[in-house]
Protein backbone atom coordinates (compact mmCIF):
# COMPACT_ATOMS: atom_id res chain seq x y z
CA UNK A 1 0.00 0.00 0.00
CA UNK A 2 1.36 3.42 -0.91
CA UNK A 3 1.67 6.17 1.68
CA UNK A 4 0.10 4.19 4.49
CA UNK A 5 3.18 2.61 6.08
CA UNK A 6 5.16 3.91 9.00
CA UNK A 7 8.44 2.58 10.33
CA UNK A 8 8.76 1.72 13.97
CA UNK A 9 12.16 1.13 15.53
CA UNK A 10 12.47 0.05 19.13
CA UNK A 11 15.78 0.04 20.95
CA UNK A 12 16.20 -1.48 23.40
CA UNK A 13 13.43 -4.04 22.94
CA UNK A 14 9.90 -2.88 23.91
CA UNK A 15 8.38 -3.85 27.17
CA UNK A 16 7.60 -2.61 30.66
CA UNK A 17 11.29 -2.63 31.55
CA UNK A 18 12.63 -0.84 28.46
CA UNK A 19 10.57 2.10 27.43
CA UNK A 20 11.98 3.68 24.26
CA UNK A 21 10.42 3.54 20.78
CA UNK A 22 11.45 5.64 17.78
CA UNK A 23 8.76 6.32 15.17
CA UNK A 24 8.97 7.69 11.64
CA UNK A 25 6.90 10.74 10.67
CA UNK A 26 4.47 8.58 8.73
CA UNK A 27 4.09 6.17 11.66
CA UNK A 28 3.19 9.11 13.91
CA UNK A 29 0.64 10.36 11.36
CA UNK A 30 -1.09 6.95 11.27
CA UNK A 31 -1.50 7.13 15.05
CA UNK A 32 -2.72 10.74 14.83
CA UNK A 33 0.34 12.29 16.51
CA UNK A 34 2.57 15.21 15.52
CA UNK A 35 5.08 14.04 12.87
CA UNK A 36 8.05 15.66 14.64
CA UNK A 37 7.25 13.76 17.85
CA UNK A 38 9.27 10.62 17.07
CA UNK A 39 10.19 9.46 20.58
CA UNK A 40 7.52 7.49 22.39
CA UNK A 41 7.27 5.25 25.41
CA UNK A 42 5.96 1.70 25.53
CA UNK A 43 3.11 2.80 27.80
CA UNK A 44 2.06 5.62 25.46
CA UNK A 45 1.91 3.17 22.53
CA UNK A 46 -0.16 0.68 24.53
CA UNK A 47 -2.54 3.49 25.52
CA UNK A 48 -3.36 4.13 21.85
CA UNK A 49 -4.34 0.50 21.24
CA UNK A 50 -8.06 -0.22 21.58
CA UNK A 51 -8.72 -1.71 25.05
CA UNK A 52 -10.32 -4.84 23.53
CA UNK A 53 -7.15 -5.56 21.51
CA UNK A 54 -4.57 -4.35 24.04
CA UNK A 55 -3.74 -7.63 25.79
CA UNK A 56 -3.56 -9.52 22.49
CA UNK A 57 -1.15 -6.97 20.97
CA UNK A 58 1.08 -6.91 24.04
CA UNK A 59 1.27 -10.70 24.06
CA UNK A 60 2.07 -10.82 20.32
CA UNK A 61 4.94 -8.31 20.70
CA UNK A 62 6.41 -9.91 23.78
CA UNK A 63 6.15 -13.37 22.20
CA UNK A 64 8.10 -12.10 19.18
CA UNK A 65 11.01 -10.94 21.38
CA UNK A 66 13.22 -13.98 20.83
CA UNK A 67 16.00 -14.96 18.43
CA UNK A 68 14.64 -14.74 14.87
CA UNK A 69 11.31 -13.68 16.33
CA UNK A 70 8.78 -12.15 13.94
CA UNK A 71 5.69 -10.04 14.60
CA UNK A 72 2.51 -9.75 12.52
CA UNK A 73 -0.62 -8.53 14.24
CA UNK A 74 -3.77 -6.64 13.24
CA UNK A 75 -5.48 -4.39 15.79
CA UNK A 76 -7.50 -1.25 16.31
CA UNK A 77 -6.14 2.08 17.55
CA UNK A 78 -7.95 5.04 19.07
CA UNK A 79 -6.28 8.25 17.87
CA UNK A 80 -6.21 11.41 19.99
CA UNK A 81 -8.59 13.08 17.50
CA UNK A 82 -11.22 10.45 18.34
CA UNK A 83 -10.95 8.50 15.09
CA UNK A 84 -10.62 4.73 15.30
CA UNK A 85 -8.44 2.98 12.73
CA UNK A 86 -7.39 -0.58 11.88
CA UNK A 87 -3.65 -1.14 11.53
CA UNK A 88 -1.26 -4.03 10.93
CA UNK A 89 2.17 -4.09 12.55
CA UNK A 90 4.99 -6.29 11.30
CA UNK A 91 8.40 -6.54 12.91
CA UNK A 92 11.53 -8.57 13.39
CA UNK A 93 13.67 -9.03 16.48
CA UNK A 94 17.45 -8.53 16.36
CA UNK A 95 19.67 -10.07 19.02
CA UNK A 96 23.24 -9.56 20.23
CA UNK A 97 25.99 -12.18 19.93
CA UNK A 98 24.72 -13.89 23.06
CA UNK A 99 21.25 -14.32 21.55
CA UNK A 100 19.64 -11.69 23.77
CA UNK A 101 17.00 -9.48 22.07
CA UNK A 102 18.36 -5.96 21.53
CA UNK A 103 15.82 -4.29 19.28
CA UNK A 104 12.74 -4.82 17.16
CA UNK A 105 12.43 -3.10 13.81
CA UNK A 106 9.18 -3.05 11.90
CA UNK A 107 6.45 -1.11 10.15
CA UNK A 108 2.78 -0.34 10.64
CA UNK A 109 0.20 -0.14 7.85
CA UNK A 110 -3.21 1.51 7.95
CA UNK A 111 -5.62 -1.25 6.82
CA UNK A 112 -8.90 0.48 7.70
CA UNK A 113 -10.16 0.51 4.10
CA UNK A 114 -9.32 -3.18 3.68
CA UNK A 115 -11.19 -4.04 6.89
CA UNK A 116 -14.24 -2.10 5.69
CA UNK A 117 -14.16 -4.00 2.40
CA UNK A 118 -13.90 -7.29 4.32
CA UNK A 119 -16.90 -6.25 6.43
CA UNK A 120 -18.91 -5.37 3.31
CA UNK A 121 -17.92 -8.66 1.68
CA UNK A 122 -19.02 -10.65 4.74
CA UNK A 123 -22.38 -8.85 4.69
CA UNK A 124 -22.80 -9.65 1.00
CA UNK A 125 -21.91 -13.29 1.66
CA UNK A 126 -24.43 -13.36 4.50
CA UNK A 127 -27.15 -11.96 2.23
CA UNK A 128 -26.33 -14.52 -0.48
CA UNK A 129 -26.35 -17.30 2.10
CA UNK A 130 -29.86 -16.31 3.15
CA UNK A 131 -31.01 -16.29 -0.48
CA UNK A 132 -29.53 -19.75 -0.93
CA UNK A 133 -31.28 -21.01 2.22
CA UNK A 134 -34.61 -19.64 1.04
CA UNK A 135 -34.18 -21.25 -2.38
CA UNK A 136 -33.37 -24.60 -0.77
CA UNK A 137 -36.32 -24.30 1.61
CA UNK A 138 -38.50 -23.53 -1.40
CA UNK A 139 -37.42 -26.79 -3.00
CA UNK A 140 -38.45 -28.62 0.17
CA UNK A 141 -41.84 -26.91 0.57
CA UNK A 142 -43.87 -30.14 0.43
CA UNK A 143 -41.54 -31.83 2.91
CA UNK A 144 -41.74 -28.90 5.32
CA UNK A 145 -45.54 -28.77 5.03
CA UNK A 146 -45.68 -32.48 5.81
CA UNK A 147 -43.41 -32.09 8.85
CA UNK A 148 -45.57 -29.28 10.24
CA UNK A 149 -48.83 -31.06 9.41
CA UNK A 150 -47.94 -34.29 11.24
CA UNK A 151 -48.00 -32.89 14.81
CA UNK A 152 -51.06 -30.76 13.99
CA UNK A 153 -52.97 -33.86 12.89
CA UNK A 154 -51.86 -35.59 16.09
CA UNK A 155 -53.16 -32.64 18.16
CA UNK A 156 -56.57 -32.76 16.45
CA UNK A 157 -56.79 -36.55 16.78
CA UNK A 158 -55.97 -36.49 20.49
CA UNK A 159 -58.34 -33.57 21.01
CA UNK A 160 -61.19 -35.58 19.50
CA UNK A 161 -60.24 -38.51 21.74
CA UNK A 162 -60.39 -36.24 24.80
CA UNK A 163 -63.96 -35.26 23.89
CA UNK A 164 -64.99 -38.92 23.64
CA UNK A 165 -63.38 -39.86 26.97
CA UNK A 166 -65.06 -36.90 28.70
CA UNK A 167 -68.54 -37.78 27.40
CA UNK A 168 -68.19 -41.43 28.37
CA UNK A 169 -70.19 -42.73 31.36
CA UNK A 170 -68.33 -42.50 33.62
CA UNK A 171 -65.69 -40.12 32.10
CA UNK A 172 -62.36 -41.87 31.55
CA UNK A 173 -60.13 -39.25 33.10
CA UNK A 174 -56.97 -41.37 32.88
CA UNK A 175 -57.44 -41.55 29.09
CA UNK A 176 -58.11 -37.81 28.97
CA UNK A 177 -54.89 -37.17 30.87
CA UNK A 178 -52.97 -39.44 28.47
CA UNK A 179 -54.36 -37.63 25.42
CA UNK A 180 -53.56 -34.21 26.90
CA UNK A 181 -49.94 -35.30 27.43
CA UNK A 182 -49.74 -36.21 23.74
CA UNK A 183 -51.34 -32.90 22.73
CA UNK A 184 -48.71 -30.95 24.68
CA UNK A 185 -45.90 -33.09 23.24
CA UNK A 186 -47.07 -32.71 19.63
CA UNK A 187 -47.71 -28.98 20.11
CA UNK A 188 -44.14 -28.49 21.27
CA UNK A 189 -42.92 -30.58 18.34
CA UNK A 190 -44.76 -28.32 15.87
CA UNK A 191 -43.31 -25.28 17.60
CA UNK A 192 -39.77 -26.65 17.29
CA UNK A 193 -40.22 -27.34 13.57
CA UNK A 194 -41.52 -23.83 12.93
CA UNK A 195 -38.70 -22.36 15.04
CA UNK A 196 -36.11 -24.30 13.02
CA UNK A 197 -37.59 -23.08 9.72
CA UNK A 198 -37.70 -19.48 10.94
CA UNK A 199 -34.06 -19.66 12.01
CA UNK A 200 -33.07 -20.94 8.58
CA UNK A 201 -34.99 -18.10 6.94
CA UNK A 202 -33.62 -15.34 9.17
CA UNK A 203 -30.72 -13.14 8.12
CA UNK A 204 -28.86 -12.89 11.41
CA UNK A 205 -25.19 -12.72 12.31
CA UNK A 206 -23.43 -16.08 12.81
CA UNK A 207 -23.36 -17.28 16.41
CA UNK A 208 -20.77 -19.97 17.00
CA UNK A 209 -21.29 -22.37 19.88
CA UNK A 210 -20.19 -25.90 20.72
CA UNK A 211 -22.31 -28.35 18.73
CA UNK A 212 -22.74 -32.10 18.33
CA UNK A 213 -22.59 -32.43 14.55
CA UNK A 214 -24.70 -35.61 14.58
CA UNK A 215 -27.54 -33.65 16.19
CA UNK A 216 -27.29 -30.98 13.50
CA UNK A 217 -27.41 -33.60 10.72
CA UNK A 218 -30.38 -35.38 12.34
CA UNK A 219 -32.36 -32.11 12.57
CA UNK A 220 -31.90 -31.53 8.84
CA UNK A 221 -32.80 -35.13 7.97
CA UNK A 222 -36.05 -34.74 9.91
CA UNK A 223 -36.84 -31.58 7.95
CA UNK A 224 -36.18 -33.30 4.60
CA UNK A 225 -37.71 -36.65 5.55
CA UNK A 226 -40.88 -36.28 3.50
CA UNK A 227 -38.93 -35.14 0.42
CA UNK A 228 -36.79 -38.26 0.66
CA UNK A 229 -39.91 -40.42 0.93
CA UNK A 230 -41.73 -38.68 -1.93
CA UNK A 231 -38.77 -39.32 -4.23
CA UNK A 232 -38.37 -42.97 -3.17
CA UNK A 233 -34.92 -42.30 -1.71
CA UNK A 234 -33.65 -44.77 0.88
CA UNK A 235 -31.54 -43.06 3.51
CA UNK A 236 -28.68 -44.86 5.22
CA UNK A 237 -26.79 -43.24 8.07
CA UNK A 238 -23.61 -44.20 9.85
CA UNK A 239 -22.76 -41.77 12.62
CA UNK A 240 -19.80 -42.30 14.94
CA UNK A 241 -21.18 -42.28 18.46
CA UNK A 242 -18.18 -40.85 20.27
CA UNK A 243 -17.56 -37.66 18.32
CA UNK A 244 -16.26 -34.57 20.15
CA UNK A 245 -18.02 -31.26 19.65
CA UNK A 246 -17.30 -28.71 16.94
CA UNK A 247 -17.51 -24.94 17.24
CA UNK A 248 -19.94 -23.55 14.70
CA UNK A 249 -23.09 -21.68 13.82
CA UNK A 250 -25.96 -24.18 13.91
CA UNK A 251 -28.02 -22.50 11.18
CA UNK A 252 -25.08 -22.19 8.78
CA UNK A 253 -24.06 -25.82 9.23
CA UNK A 254 -27.69 -26.89 8.80
CA UNK A 255 -27.68 -24.95 5.53
CA UNK A 256 -24.60 -26.84 4.29
CA UNK A 257 -26.12 -30.25 5.06
CA UNK A 258 -29.56 -29.24 3.76
CA UNK A 259 -28.01 -28.12 0.48
CA UNK A 260 -26.09 -31.39 0.06
CA UNK A 261 -29.20 -33.47 0.76
CA UNK A 262 -31.34 -31.39 -1.63
CA UNK A 263 -28.70 -31.69 -4.36
CA UNK A 264 -28.48 -35.46 -3.84
CA UNK A 265 -32.26 -35.85 -4.11
CA UNK A 266 -32.29 -33.75 -7.27
CA UNK A 267 -29.42 -35.80 -8.79
CA UNK A 268 -31.39 -39.03 -8.30
CA UNK A 269 -34.79 -37.91 -9.62
CA UNK A 270 -34.12 -39.22 -13.13
CA UNK A 271 -32.68 -42.55 -11.91
CA UNK A 272 -34.96 -45.56 -12.54
CA UNK A 273 -32.60 -48.43 -13.39
CA UNK A 274 -31.49 -48.97 -9.79
CA UNK A 275 -32.68 -48.05 -6.27
CA UNK A 276 -32.14 -44.48 -5.13
CA UNK A 277 -29.93 -44.51 -2.07
CA UNK A 278 -28.46 -41.67 -0.07
CA UNK A 279 -25.88 -42.32 2.63
CA UNK A 280 -24.71 -39.83 5.24
CA UNK A 281 -21.89 -40.60 7.64
CA UNK A 282 -19.69 -38.89 10.21
CA UNK A 283 -16.43 -39.95 11.78
CA UNK A 284 -13.32 -38.56 13.44
CA UNK A 285 -10.02 -38.36 11.55
CA UNK A 286 -6.50 -38.79 12.86
CA UNK A 287 -5.67 -35.08 12.41
CA UNK A 288 -8.32 -33.74 14.80
CA UNK A 289 -11.11 -33.23 12.27
CA UNK A 290 -14.65 -34.54 11.93
CA UNK A 291 -15.44 -35.80 8.43
CA UNK A 292 -19.01 -35.65 7.11
CA UNK A 293 -19.79 -37.58 3.93
CA UNK A 294 -22.91 -37.35 1.75
CA UNK A 295 -23.02 -39.98 -1.03
CA UNK A 296 -25.70 -40.42 -3.68
CA UNK A 297 -26.19 -42.79 -6.62
CA UNK A 298 -27.50 -40.22 -9.05
CA UNK A 299 -26.30 -38.80 -12.36
CA UNK A 300 -22.83 -38.08 -10.98
CA UNK A 301 -20.39 -35.31 -11.84
CA UNK A 302 -17.83 -35.50 -14.61
CA UNK A 303 -14.31 -35.64 -13.09
CA UNK A 304 -13.15 -32.69 -15.20
CA UNK A 305 -15.76 -30.36 -13.66
CA UNK A 306 -15.63 -31.53 -10.04
CA UNK A 307 -13.91 -28.34 -8.87
CA UNK A 308 -16.16 -26.13 -10.99
CA UNK A 309 -19.25 -27.10 -9.00
CA UNK A 310 -17.98 -24.94 -6.13
CA UNK A 311 -17.63 -21.83 -8.29
CA UNK A 312 -20.28 -19.15 -7.90
CA UNK A 313 -23.02 -19.28 -10.57
CA UNK A 314 -21.78 -22.59 -12.02
CA UNK A 315 -24.64 -25.07 -12.12
CA UNK A 316 -25.61 -28.34 -13.78
CA UNK A 317 -29.31 -27.78 -13.01
CA UNK A 318 -31.65 -26.28 -15.61
CA UNK A 319 -33.16 -23.91 -13.07
CA UNK A 320 -30.23 -23.66 -10.66
CA UNK A 321 -28.49 -20.43 -9.67
CA UNK A 322 -25.12 -21.98 -8.85
CA UNK A 323 -24.94 -20.50 -5.35
CA UNK A 324 -25.54 -23.43 -3.01
CA UNK A 325 -22.22 -25.26 -3.19
CA UNK A 326 -20.18 -22.07 -3.47
CA UNK A 327 -21.76 -20.70 -0.30
CA UNK A 328 -21.53 -24.07 1.44
CA UNK A 329 -17.77 -24.23 0.83
CA UNK A 330 -17.40 -20.64 2.06
CA UNK A 331 -19.28 -21.53 5.27
CA UNK A 332 -17.18 -24.64 5.87
CA UNK A 333 -13.91 -22.75 5.29
CA UNK A 334 -15.08 -19.98 7.65
CA UNK A 335 -15.45 -22.74 10.27
CA UNK A 336 -11.84 -23.83 9.72
CA UNK A 337 -12.68 -26.84 7.56
CA UNK A 338 -12.64 -27.71 3.87
CA UNK A 339 -15.08 -29.17 1.33
CA UNK A 340 -14.55 -31.22 -1.82
CA UNK A 341 -16.34 -33.55 -4.23
CA UNK A 342 -15.55 -37.01 -5.62
CA UNK A 343 -16.94 -38.94 -8.57
CA UNK A 344 -18.05 -42.42 -7.48
CA UNK A 345 -16.65 -45.48 -9.25
CA UNK A 346 -20.15 -46.89 -9.82
CA UNK A 347 -22.90 -44.28 -9.80
CA UNK A 348 -23.34 -40.83 -8.39
CA UNK A 349 -21.12 -38.43 -6.51
CA UNK A 350 -19.77 -37.98 -3.00
CA UNK A 351 -19.46 -34.66 -1.21
CA UNK A 352 -17.33 -34.43 1.90
CA UNK A 353 -16.37 -31.70 4.32
CA UNK A 354 -14.39 -31.48 7.52
CA UNK A 355 -14.79 -29.44 10.68
CA UNK A 356 -12.13 -29.09 13.40
CA UNK A 357 -12.89 -30.63 16.77
CA UNK A 358 -13.06 -28.36 19.77
CA UNK A 359 -9.75 -28.72 21.60
CA UNK A 360 -10.18 -30.85 24.71
CA UNK A 361 -13.84 -31.58 23.95
CA UNK A 362 -15.36 -34.99 24.60
CA UNK A 363 -18.50 -36.58 23.27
Amino acid sequence: MKNNCGWLKKRPVPGPGSDLATWSDRHSQIFGLEPHDVKHSWSSFVHLVDPEDRARVQLAILTALKPHGALEVEYRINRPDGRARWVMSKGRTYCDSAGEPMRMVGLTMDITERKQLEHDLLKTQSDLARVSRLLTLGELTSSIAHEVNQPLVAVVTNGDACMRWLTAEPPKLDKVRESLVWIVKEGKRAGEIIKRIRELAKNKAPQKTELMINDVITEVINLAGSELSNNQVTLRTEFASDLPTVCGDRVQLQQVILNLIANAIDAMKSIHQHPRELSISSRATDDGQILITVRDCGMGVEPNILENVFKAFFTTKKEGMGLGLSISRTIVEAHGGRMWALSNNDQGATFQFTLPMVAGAHA
